[in-house]
């Protein structure tokens, strides 16, 4: 069956700020959103944080290369790296 991550309560205003900008989680703890620079979205996303939260958010230049990764994964970077 598909796990399910159990999210911490603190989290979830994070959460539905990712899915708010339409960000896939590819991993447990790793999102790919488009349409905004890195700074617009550590901008955005850091009003959602918890003191001992870490925010890291990185532009892909190229496509990017995986051996396993969560639903939506591959249709949502074929749609930006064809």
């Amino acid at each position: 069956g598909r796990r399910r991550l159990k999210i911490h309560p603190n989290c979830k205003p994070l959460i539905k700020a990712l899915k708010e900008v339409d960000a896939v989680r590819t991993q447990w703890s790793t999102w790919y959103v488009e349409g905004l620079s890195s700074k617009e979205l550590y901008n955005y996303l850091i009003r959602f944080m918890d003191g001992d939260d870490r925010l890291l958010v990185l532009k892909i230049l190229e496509k990017p290369v995986w051996g396993k990764a969560f639903e939506g994964t591959r249709d949502q970077i074929s749609r930006f790296f064809p």
